[in-house]
């Protein structure tokens, strides 16, 4: 994964059970099996707003159903869950999917073939303009997932800090 964007956010810890339990009733779990992993994830069939999974100091997110049928980047949102003496610092980390980058590389370059009656020079000016389109899209989509965390899970927290 290629780190994209970092968020700090500062809680009372009194609320990191509340934390876990929004996370929870947000989250469909990938790590039952592989068949549900692929079900969920890759073909969008699941009730919840988020696809993750839990790790021990905290919880994984993406929304990347249908990745596969889409050209939109994969972005993962890896919350960390540091609890302090009164407060607990999450810190949130973006991320895009080398299988992301991988699928959209291989797009760019095929699509970009359709410049080839303009010459190398086209050629790459078709590269230079796709993967332009792709960052843009890559912001868009991270806004997205960024407001979604704020609206699904973040609300109803009296944030103490948030950088």
């Amino acid at each position: 994964m290629i780190k994209i964007a970092r968020q700090t956010i500062e809680i009372d810890s009194c609320l990191t059970d509340f934390l876990q339990e929004k996370m929870t009733d947000c989250t469909c779990r990938t790590n039952l099996n592989s068949q549900l992993n692929f079900r969920q994830s890759y073909t969008g069939i699941t009730d919840k707003t988020f696809v993750g999974n839990w790790t021990k100091n905290g919880f994984w997110i993406s929304k990347f159903r249908k990745q596969l049928f889409q050209f939109r980047p994969d972005i993962i949102a890896s919350f960390k869950i540091v609890p302090r003496n009164n407060i607990t610092k999450i810190r949130i980390r973006y991320s895009i999917g080398f299988s992301s980058l991988f699928f959209a590389g291989m797009w760019i370059l095929l699509a970009s073939t359709i410049f080839i009656p303009f010459g190398t020079f086209g050629y790459i000016i078709g590269l230079f303009i796709l993967t332009g389109l792709y960052s843009a899209l890559s912001k868009v989509e991270l806004d997205r997932i960024r407001d979604t965390i704020n609206e699904k899970i973040l609300t109803g927290f009296e944030i103490l800090k948030s950088y």
